[in-house]
């Protein structure tokens, strides 16, 4: 892994100012993971891929903005936004970006072992407003797509209380749930064995067709031993 930082950090100024960019590369975005003290398990080890990580920072003590890329194998997320205060009371508005190609490769490469019955869902899209300071959160005008479900809505958390108090609305378009059920294998059709009566229908109709068929063969029988007279 290699990390990367060009600009001016002026800290201990009259005037503190940043202006710095600041690149990070890793071949394994599993191994950058663990050195971040996070632990991710895809299902596959194929689903590992690389790790870019590329932020700008440019602001005072008043506000910073910030712009940040990040990409992880198939997964591509954007940042940007302003932080606020950010030596003494921070507060961030910022835009969230979120695209993946496939849901369900998404959720292998998390670690979980995800089969839908759909052969494929289809892509990941979200895009957010996120707005906070520490204990708060709001995050709003949500929208995106999982697959082929629409969503919309906000949400907001509030820790600063004896109580959490969190609160969400998101409205979906048409949810077809069977194409995101586990995709299960037909059992074999077991051939069903004949019950007691269909057997015994099937012997008295072959009774009925041996009884029927007799007196045809008495009466040739009969027809053969009769010899002319002399």
């Amino acid at each position: 892994m290699t990390i990367a930082a060009d600009g001016r950090l002026e800290l201990l100024a009259a005037a503190p100012r940043v202006d710095m960019r600041v690149t990070l590369n890793s071949p394994s975005f599993v191994r950058a993971a663990q050195l971040a003290g996070l632990t991710l398990a895809p299902t596959e080890r194929a689903l590992d891929g690389a790790l870019t990580v590329t932020a700008a920072l440019r602001g005072n003590q008043d506000t910073v903005n910030l712009e940040a890329d990040i990409n992880a194998a198939a997964l591509a997320l954007a940042i940007s936004g302003a932080l606020d205060d950010p030596l003494s009371a921070p507060a961030y508005n910022l835009s969230l970006q979120v695209n993946h190609p496939d849901v369900t490769q998404l959720l292998r490469t998390v670690g979980v072992d995800y089969r839908p019955a759909a052969v494929n869902l289809g892509a990941v899209r979200t895009l957010a407003d996120i707005a906070g300071q520490p204990g708060r959160i709001t995050i709003s005008r949500i929208e995106g797509a999982l697959g082929p479900v629409n969503y919309v809505g906000d949400a907001a958390a509030d820790f600063t209380g004896p109580r959490p108090r969190i609160e969400a609305r998101l409205n979906t378009g048409e949810i077809l749930a069977d194409l995101f059920l586990p995709f299960r294998t037909a059992p074999a059709a077991v051939p069903r064995p004949p019950a007691p009566d269909d057997l015994r229908r099937k012997a008295a109709i072959a009774g009925r067709k041996t009884r029927s068929t007799s007196p045809r063969c008495k009466a040739s029988t009969g027809a053969s031993n009769l010899m002319p007279a002399d």
